[in-house]
């Protein structure tokens, strides 16, 4: 194998290293987090009073809720919180119906 193909293969993964770097976002800090966690909370808490157990049965309520979980959370992560909440209110329901069986 020649020097050039060696010095293109490394600059190849070097470049490629770089590009996945740049498409990650940055980690959140300890304080971003907290923050994220507080307006999810906030959030969740707005769904509960309002006895919405699914977030995509919402309509509007809570809307301005949601959109400042958005903006202080990742995007990946605000799409899980919702995902989350509603597998676990799934599970509640299947729980309630089996056990009132």
């Amino acid at each position: 194998m020649s020097t050039s193909s060696t010095d293109t293969t490394t600059t190849a993964t070097a470049t490629l290293s770089q590009k996945q770097q740049q498409q990650q976002p940055p980690v959140p800090s300890r304080s971003e987090r907290k923050a994220c966690h507080a307006k999810r909370d906030a959030y969740f808490t707005c769904l509960d009073k309002n006895n919405i157990a699914f977030p995509d049965k919402r309509g509007t309520l809570c809307e301005d809720l949601r959109s400042d979980m958005f903006r202080a959370c990742p995007e990946v992560w605000s799409t899980y919180f919702e995902q989350l909440r509603t597998m676990q209110k799934q599970k509640e329901l299947a729980y309630a119906r089996s056990s009132s069986k």
